[in-house]
């Protein structure tokens, strides 16, 4: 866990894949660390539609935005704000925290400034921290 401020609140706003989630529940269930699926989630939908400015058969539409429902038929979860703290940090971390934020900011998908600040290798990642360490 990495933040300057870990006693604040947590502020993930994302979403994933219900597949997804369980392969990250399982993996941390096996290092005693559990509540990913039950805690770490605040929101569940077993179908997920989504609208790509389409119709049913594939054709663009005039509208921009897209009007047309499509439903993927697989389940999607909103993470907890609170819950994925309690998983990972109630007061005392189940994980080595580091109180210091990372350098940089994020321009674009996978894509940070400056351009050291998160590098991403094949079997880890490296993070520049404020105070100019570095972390993998």
């Amino acid at each position: 866990v990495c933040s300057k401020d870990l006693q604040k609140e947590w502020v993930p706003n994302y979403g994933v894949w219900v597949s997804e989630w369980q392969t990250l529940d399982d993996m941390f269930q096996a290092r005693n660390v559990r509540g990913l699926m039950d805690a770490g989630v605040d929101m569940r939908w077993e179908d997920t539609d989504c609208f790509f400015g389409e119709d049913m058969a594939g054709n663009p539409t005039s509208n921009p935005e897209g009007n047309e429902r499509r439903s993927l038929n697989r389940p999607y979860i909103r993470v907890s704000r609170s819950g994925l703290k309690s998983v990972f940090y109630n007061g005392e971390s189940k994980f080595k925290t580091i109180e210091e934020n990372v350098v940089g900011e994020a321009i674009g998908t996978n894509i940070f400034t400056p351009a050291d600040a998160v590098t991403f290798h094949e079997t880890h990642t490296t993070l520049t921290l404020t105070d100019g360490s570095k972390i993998s």
